[in-house]
């Protein structure tokens, strides 16, 4: 299959450009545990997420030129660490292929605090590429490019198979699409994530230094959540895993609270983020709390209030997967 790409790479036209734009949405993971196999096709996660309609559309542009380059631009700006976007690039045209690719980026979300942003880049990237090339392949072989890509750069696990699907899901077996089993759950249109990124914080580093707990931990989540596999419960049983694992950063602690003391009821973590539910009657209340612009705006949005002192970001659950 990966010949079949490649040859159809080749037959891009030096006079005509090819483009191809896709969407994937973002994804915080509530527990989950973690799978790893020898053939990183089946190395993976189980647990429950959200996928956030706030998410990463990718469009690339293609051309025939004597001086292969790969531009990546996000929200406009050049990305320097991009090695992810580049295993992917990697896996569609091969070593050999003389091609120029502008590759553009846009998320009001943020890197590397726990969106899930390097699965939904790169999962639109392998889309958009995919759709510039004619469709080559299935939409499922894309999203394996994608999981790939992400496993052996050792930044995500489970973020693509949950991309793919969307909304509320829960990861029954590990691996790329290709392979895992992801179910999608039923999702309330009426509730909205309420989120702030707090602090960097590696998935690599996470994943080694707290291996074993977050299996223990993840298994109890998981067995619990199967038993009631609803919002509220998800959301209660993430905060119970994300705290369990490490001392909570002060920062984190100061932003939980601030959460509640606005009236957000249902609040909880992932990595560096700190993310909450509200019902769509008491989104107005809640967000004028925060800011009086936040009135002027539509959904998805992003609020930079200086007296909350970190940026809010308002989302809907996505509707549906990766397109």
């Amino acid at each position: 299959m990966q010949s079949q790409v490649h040859t159809q790479a080749e037959s891009i036209s030096s006079s005509y450009p090819q483009y191809g734009e896709a969407y994937a949405p973002g994804h915080i993971t509530g527990f989950f545990t973690i799978h790893i196999s020898e053939d990183p096709v089946y190395t993976g996660s189980k647990g429950a997420g959200i996928c956030l309609e706030a998410g990463v559309t990718t469009r690339v542009t293609i051309r025939k030129s004597d001086k292969p380059e790969i531009v990546l631009l996000w929200n406009d700006m050049p990305l320097a660490d991009s090695k992810v976007s580049k295993s992917v690039m990697q896996r569609f045209f091969g070593p050999n292929v003389k091609l120029s690719v502008l590759v553009e980026q846009r998320s009001i979300l943020p890197l590397n605090y726990g969106y899930g942003i390097s699965g939904a880049s790169a999962l639109s990237l392998a889309l958009a590429v995919n759709k510039a090339l004619g469709s080559p392949l299935p939409r499922v072989k894309a999203g394996e490019i994608a999981h790939l890509a992400e496993v052996e750069n050792l930044t995500g696990l489970g973020d693509v198979s949950a991309q793919m699907v969307g909304g509320f899901e829960m990861r029954l077996l590990p691996g790329a699409p290709t392979v895992g089993r992801v179910q999608r759950l039923q999702t309330p249109e009426d509730y909205f994530i309420i989120t702030t990124p707090v602090k960097r914080i590696s998935t690599n580093k996470m994943i080694s230094d707290h291996f074993a707990k977050i299996n223990e931990k993840g298994e109890l989540a998981m067995s619990s959540f199967m038993n009631s596999p609803t919002l509220d419960a998800f959301i209660t049983l993430s905060r119970k895993f994300w705290e369990s694992l490490w001392s909570l950063d002060p920062e984190i602690v100061k932003v939980l609270k601030r959460y509640e003391s606005i009236g957000i009821k249902l609040v909880s973590l992932k990595k560096g983020l700190v993310y909450g539910l509200i019902h769509k009657d008491e989104a107005g209340s809640i967000l004028e709390r925060i800011s009086q612009k936040s009135s002027q705006k539509t959904i998805p949005m992003l609020i930079y209030e200086p007296s909350f002192g970190l940026p809010i970001i308002v989302t809907r659950i996505s509707s549906g997967g990766a397109c």
